[in-house]
């Protein structure tokens, strides 16, 4: 079960965090509250379900954080 934990954590993380990218990107508002807040769910549920993994999870946290703050910021700069 813990490699299909792992395996769900990647698959989750990963979605959510391009969930986000694109509620970043598009201006229509309506996609932004859907997305935003979807994306963030789908990274939060892939942290509950590999919890066992602490240090994996802190990482890729850590990775998620730093690339959407960065690409916010990217963003905000630009307009």
């Amino acid at each position: 079960m813990s490699s299909y934990n792992k395996n769900v954590f990647f698959f989750y993380a990963a979605i959510g965090f391009v969930m986000i990218v694109v509620g970043l990107f598009l201006g229509d508002l309506l996609i932004q509250i859907i997305t935003l807040p979807a994306g963030a769910f789908l990274v939060i549920e892939a942290a509950v379900r590999n919890i066992e993994d602490k240090l994996l999870v802190i990482i890729v946290f850590a990775l998620l954080i730093i690339a959407a703050t960065y690409l916010a910021w990217k963003k905000l700069r630009k307009d």
